[in-house]
């Protein structure tokens, strides 16, 4: 039914720091992988959101006669297009 309680005491108290300074380091190393964490979904999002929404113009683009008139400008947004698709591939909705 469980283990005694000394044993669950020495299982999951060891595992805390000591002293201050490790205490500090733990905080910040868990603050900092959670902030990296949050940074790394956001950016795929924003990745996979563009990749889904951007081409949604491109009609538009060529009914106006943009894509004859700036083709630089069109096989620019294909490759934002292509680089949103890379960036965002691994986005969980």
């Amino acid at each position: 039914m469980g283990c005694p309680r000394s044993e669950w005491y020495s299982v999951h108290m060891s595992v805390a720091p000591s002293t201050p300074t490790e205490r500090a380091r733990a905080v910040a190393e868990t603050t900092a992988g959670r902030s990296f964490a949050l940074l790394v979904g956001t950016v795929r999002a924003t990745g996979f959101w563009t990749a889904a929404l951007l081409p949604l113009s491109y009609p538009f683009l060529l009914a106006a006669g943009a894509v004859a008139e700036y083709p630089p400008v069109f096989a620019a947004l294909l490759v934002v297009n292509l680089v949103a698709l890379l960036v965002g591939h691994g986005h969980r909705a």
